[in-house]
């Protein structure tokens, strides 16, 4: 009887731990809410303009979220990021939404056209606006400025370049 008991217990173990991992790899993007928070800054999404963005880790059901597609390549371009990241999703901008947080067209942040524009902030810094078109991010860049890039162009030294210097505030501020 204690041998029964004991196969039975070592096979509910085994039977246990067979699926613990997130198994479906093409998860779609996902929706904001009200009250999602950016995972580098903390800040409240809803309350920013521009693209977000969102990424699906291996492993975990929820996306984690971010208030800018600058704040997600922060974060992405870090080596222990990078190592755990299933799915990235990023607003295509191509359309109507730029004020809306909801906006609900999404692709897949490697297939995005990508604008670096200089002069035009979002919630943590300059903007990275994708476009699921290359033809939409050459009409905003003949419209606004800006330079066109790939995914994996943008790296941290173009990230550090395009960051606000610091203030000084060894001297007194007029």
């Amino acid at each position: 009887m204690y041998f029964r008991f004991l196969w039975f217990m070592i096979f509910l173990t085994i039977a246990g731990c067979e699926n613990t991992e997130v198994k479906d790899q093409s998860r779609g993007a996902g929706i904001f809410h009200d009250s999602d928070e950016c995972h580098v800054c903390g800040m409240v999404i809803a309350r920013f303009s521009g693209p977000k963005a969102m990424v699906y880790l291996r492993k975990q059901p929820e996306a984690i979220r971010f208030c800018s597609t600058h704040e997600l390549f922060i974060w992405l371009l870090q080596p222990e990021s990078a190592a755990i990241v299933e799915t990235i999703y990023v607003h295509d901008m191509g359309g109507e939404g730029w004020d809306d947080p909801d906006h609900p067209v999404m692709l897949e942040a490697r297939n995005a056209w990508y604008v670096l524009d200089e002069k035009k902030r979002v919630a943590m810094g300059v903007m990275l606006a994708p476009f699921s078109r290359e033809e939409a991010a050459l009409r905003y860049i003949k419209e606004n400025g800006g330079r066109l890039l790939r995914f994996d162009e943008i790296d941290l030294l173009l990230l550090q370049s395009i960051m606000p210097s610091p203030v000084d505030y060894s001297e007194p501020q007029s």
